[in-house]
């Protein structure tokens, strides 16, 4: 017996996008690290963030947790970004959910859970399942190329054109839209109101393998 075709799958980053999380980013960086100026930290997410950090921020085990608990508690603080949790609500009716992210699983479940919408995603997979969001793309994306990554970075777009997966960037996250656009999104939107019909185009565009 035939089983029946997935449902198309909608992937989201976290920070930037269902959450406007930069500035509370930031700031803990900079109380714990020293972090350079903004320019300078969202250079930091031109590319995977935990290589970048690898190779100029000096850490330790301790700063990663004091990090993290920090960047926790400013997280939960935070609601969704304005029509965010509207467009997941819909979209969750008709396509699969997931969200791949740099953040830890934890952090954004619980978050999740806050605002009642834990119940929409099928997945997170958060920097400490795997750093590679390239990595983290592949595996979640279906055989029928049914699928879309929406995110607000220039790094995970290129991470994302590493596995072919079609993207729709925001300008409302941690990158503008000329940072956004050497990326090589298959669109851009400044409003999440644009999100749904942005996905439905995407996918009318996407050719079945």
């Amino acid at each position: 017996m035939n089983q029946p075709p997935s449902k198309p799958l909608i992937a989201f980053d976290f920070d930037g996008v269902l959450v406007d999380s930069f500035d509370v980013t930031f700031d803990v960086s900079h109380r714990l690290a020293g972090t350079v100026d903004h320019e300078a930290f969202r250079k930091y997410f031109e590319g995977n963030i935990y290589e970048t950090v690898a190779k100029h921020v000096e850490t330790n085990k301790t700063h990663h947790e004091d990090f993290n608990t920090a960047l926790a508690e400013q997280i939960w603080k935070l609601p969704p970004v304005t029509g965010m949790a509207d467009a997941i609500h819909l979209l969750s009716e008709n396509y699969e959910l997931v969200i791949v992210t740099s953040n830890l699983t934890p952090i954004v479940l619980r978050w999740l859970s806050m605002h009642g919408l834990e119940q929409r995603f099928s997945a997170v997979l958060g920097g400490d399942v795997e750093r590679s969001k390239s990595k983290k793309l592949a595996s979640v994306a279906h055989e029928t190329g049914q699928h879309v990554f929406v995110t607000d970075s220039l790094g995970d777009l290129l991470e994302a054109n590493d596995v072919g997966l079609p993207t729709i960037a925001v300008t409302w996250g941690f990158h503008e839209r000329w940072r956004l656009e050497k990326g090589k999104p298959g669109t851009i939107i400044d409003s999440p109101w644009d999100l749904v019909p942005a996905i439905q185009t995407t996918l009318a565009n996407t050719t079945i393998k």
